[in-house]
Order: C-alpha cells, then sequence, then structure tokens
C-alpha cells in the first residue's frame, strides 16, 4: 500500500511539473527591399569574429534566432529583449552594391516589432524586422 502512494506522489508531481506552458520564440528579418541583403552575426565570446551568415533576397524572409520548448519565463522580456540576446551584435550588407548601407539598427531594440500569442498550454513570441528601401541609403 505505501509503495501504491509512493507511485501516486510521483505521477501526480510529474504531472504538475508538465502543466507549465511551453514557451517558443523565434527572430524573423524581412527585407521588403529591392536589394539582397546579408546578414552578419558576431559571436558574444569573441566579439569580432562571425558566427554566420545570413543572406535575404527581396520580398523575403530569415528566422536569425529560433528558441523552443522552454517551460522559463517569456523569452523576448515583452519586446525588451529584441536586440542582441544570444550574440554580440549584427551588421547588415547590401549585397549587390557596396557603395550602399543599411541604417536600420539590428542591435537596437526598437527596430524590432515585438508580438505576441498565448493559448492556455503555450506562448509564443516574435521579434520581426522589415528592412525596406527606406533603409537603404548612400555611404
Amino acid at each position: 500500500m505505501k509503495r501504491f502512494f509512493n507511485v501516486l506522489f510521483i505521477v501526480c508531481c510529474l504531472g504538475v511539473a508538465s502543466c507549465g506552458k511551453s514557451y517558443d520564440a523565434h527572430k524573423t528579418v524581412r527585407n521588403n527591399s529591392s536589394h539582397p541583403i546579408k546578414i552578419l552575426i558576431y559571436k558574444r565570446l569573441y566579439p569580432g569574429e562571425i558566427s554566420r551568415t545570413l543572406s535575404i533576397q527581396p520580398q523575403k524572409e530569415a528566422v536569425i534566432e529560433n528558441f523552443s520548448g522552454g517551460k522559463s519565463g517569456p523569452y523576448y522580456e515583452n519586446g525588451k529583449g529584441c536586440g542582441n540576446r544570444d550574440f554580440d551584435s549584427m551588421t547588415i550588407e547590401v549585397v549587390d552594391n557596396l557603395q550602399l548601407r543599411v541604417s536600420k539598427d539590428l542591435n537596437n531594440s526598437n527596430s524590432w516589432t515585438f508580438s505576441k500569442h498565448s493559448t492556455s498550454r503555450s506562448i509564443e513570441e516574435e521579434c520581426r524586422a522589415t528592412i525596406t528601401d527606406a533603409d537603404i541609403e548612400d555611404k
């Protein structure tokens, strides 16, 4: 009988622990400009060293950061964490014209739009930045 209650206790504890919401979050850059762009993401622990690059063609988008499955608090801190979170910094290059530069600073949280969708079982967060022709200027 005692063993039955021990097993029941463990099952109840596991059930309560699994009732928390799962968090899914991603950071997306949309290229609405007429130029292909390249995003260079620099490592946090090794400043100046490129972690990865992403090329985004006009009218396309790419996910530059993805967090899934956690049971912790909101990943992007309700929009305050939309700037750099897991890397040092980002720069954007215009691929087809080296005389142009992108003026939008993706390192600044103000360059991102935050959205959140919540259900009883999960929370999805997104930070989204859009590059337009208005963000591209002469060097």
